[in-house]
């Protein structure tokens, strides 16, 4: 736990330097206000992260160790990133932390009315998405993390693509494309119409697969061009790293051969299918888009939608994204996964003994072990889903709303069917949200590491 403590320690004095950012967005915006309050924020995780470091020692970084310092890194950037809206917005700590944890964890439900908050406070709203995307922890790996701790570190985030031989290599090879992706898609944004700060904002928000947005109607009062371009961006920042990589190689074959590009771009279709009557076709391909990217913006009223529109999108934020992207939910390899076991496993049974039936999905032979934890994990990740489900309803929700909000906040979509949250409402879905953006095992681990 000492070792875990000292690279914590690291992390947070790294954050500081990464709120710079908004800071000097601040100072552009002349906002008083949320100068003193990022340089508060600063100065809070610098100091506490250089005690952390000085008071641990750093030993031999165990797999272990390396969940419990995302989990807890995550938790501390949280609390700290909620200082921002304690001191402006003066929010309680509850609604604060709320709105950092969902920032961060690239969520998008939210407490305030965007309206009433100023442009430099909407900035660092938007960019904790953005820096949520890509994780803090892997933002460090680029740039302070020894090789020997990085892979251990890149997997307890929940990353396994390797696109370099180096993880560090890896990691900043995913910076530059998500840079490159948020650039591009800033200039598309504006080009479509929106003002600077708006593209600025979104497409922090849309690459993020976050939903921040900067009007209480979210995405309802734009136009189709700029619906489709964030539609766009919405389903790139769904897709894996590793396809970015091609795309940006112009290998569009390869792009379009991806097993999890193509069941997206399908089931975005099918989807937008079944949502078409209620919402006419631009809102069914942006609402289908956005629930399965696990982005969260809206161009409709979901409250409005039937129940069947509702189930729709639930299965669709379930479903989530590319493994190795910036989407949330049991990601679509694992749902692939679970569709071609069964019929994997019957063949097993039918055959002569010590026949040998490989798994293959997309080109990749899956071992049984891996086979096993993936299904684990998705009976899992449904357990705790069913959980939050029967916690919300005896707080007096119907069943179908209840699933809604907690299939939203654990696949880290933000698009919600219920107006207010009471204080155990908003930490049920806090709850959910790190659990989903962490994929369940770093807090299982920390969890169980205070329980000994």
């Amino acid at each position: 736990m000492e070792s875990a403590l000292s690279y914590v320690g690291k992390i947070l004095k790294f954050f500081a330097f990464i709120l710079f950012v908004p800071l000097t967005a601040a100072l552009l915006f002349r906002d008083t206000q949320v100068i003193i309050a990022l340089g508060t924020a600063i100065e809070v995780s610098f100091i506490s992260g250089f005690i952390l470091d000085k008071m641990f020692k750093k030993t031999e970084l165990s797999i272990k160790s390396a969940f419990i310092i995302a989990s807890i890194s995550w938790m501390l950037i949280s609390a700290i990133g909620a200082i921002p809206y304690i001191m402006v917005a003066k929010l309680s700590f509850i609604n604060a932390l709320f709105e950092s944890v969902s920032g961060y964890t690239t969520t998008g439900l939210t407490v305030v009315i965007p309206e009433e908050l100023s442009k430099a406070l909407l900035f660092y709203r938007s960019y904790t998405e953005w820096v949520g995307g890509t994780g803090v922890v892997l933002l460090f790996i680029v740039v302070a993390s020894p090789l020997n701790v990085a892979s251990k570190l890149y997997m307890a985030e929940g990353r396994s693509d390797r696109l370099e031989p180096s993880i560090v290599n890896t990691a900043s090879r995913i910076f530059y494309l998500y840079s490159l992706l948020t650039l591009f898609g800033a200039l598309a944004l504006y080009i479509s119409g929106l003002s600077v700060f708006d593209s600025a904002n979104y497409v922090f928000t849309a690459i993020s697969t976050g939903g921040f947005a900067t009007r209480s109607s979210s995405f309802v009062d734009y136009t189709i061009a700029e619906k489709l371009v964030v539609i766009t961006i919405m389903i790139l920042g769904a897709m894996s790293f590793a396809v970015h990589q091609k795309l940006f190689s112009f290998d569009i074959k390869g792009v379009f051969r991806n097993i999890e590009v193509k069941t997206m771009l399908i089931l975005i279709l099918i989807g937008a299918f079944f949502l078409y009557s209620e919402t006419g076709l631009i809102n069914a391909l942006f609402q289908a888009a956005s629930s399965i990217t696990c982005t969260g913006l809206s161009t409709i009223n979901i409250q409005h939608l039937s129940v069947f529109g509702m189930l729709i999108m639930i299965l669709l934020m379930v479903i989530g994204g590319s493994s190795g992207s910036t989407a949330g939910g049991i990601k679509i390899v694992r749902f692939v996964v679970v569709l071609k076991s069964m019929k994997w496993y019957i063949k097993k049974l039918i055959s002569p003994r010590g026949t040998i039936i490989p798994f293959k999905i997309g080109g990749k032979v899956f071992k049984d072990e891996e086979i096993f934890f993936t299904l684990s994990y998705v009976f899992l990740y449904f357990s705790l889903i069913i959980a939050g489900t029967l916690i919300f309803v005896k707080l007096g929700h119907p069943l179908v709303n209840s699933l809604f909000e907690i299939a939203s906040a654990q696949g880290n979509v933000g698009l919600n069917s219920i107006s207010g949250y009471t204080y155990i409402e908003k930490i049920v879905l806090m709850f959910h949200m790190i659990v989903g953006r962490l994929e369940i095992i770093p807090i299982l681990v920390l969890l169980t590491s205070f329980r000994k």
